[in-house]
């Protein structure tokens, strides 16, 4: 659900296609979800002093806690 909910949201945020989220369980009891792009398209996911990461972190921890009671964290990589 909430991997589905990450690439509608980038999909919509960006216009990238070419890109994908992974979910895995951190050794805390939260999920780590992973977001893989290029790496010229990286600056857009993250977004201009990364205010679209930021806004997408949030949206993703509050989803989390409310639904799931786990914790949540986010993030970008792209293969160098």
């Amino acid at each position: 659900m909430i991997v589905e909910y990450i690439k509608l949201t980038v999909k919509l945020l960006t216009g990238i296609d070419d890109f994908s989220v992974t979910a895995s369980d951190s050794s805390d009891g939260g999920v780590l979800y992973l977001i893989s792009v290029p790496q010229e398209d990286a600056g857009r996911v993250i977004g201009k002093y990364g205010d679209t990461i930021k806004a997408l972190r949030s949206l993703v921890f509050a989803m989390t806690v409310l639904h799931f009671k786990r914790r949540s964290a986010i993030v970008v990589s792209s293969p160098s």
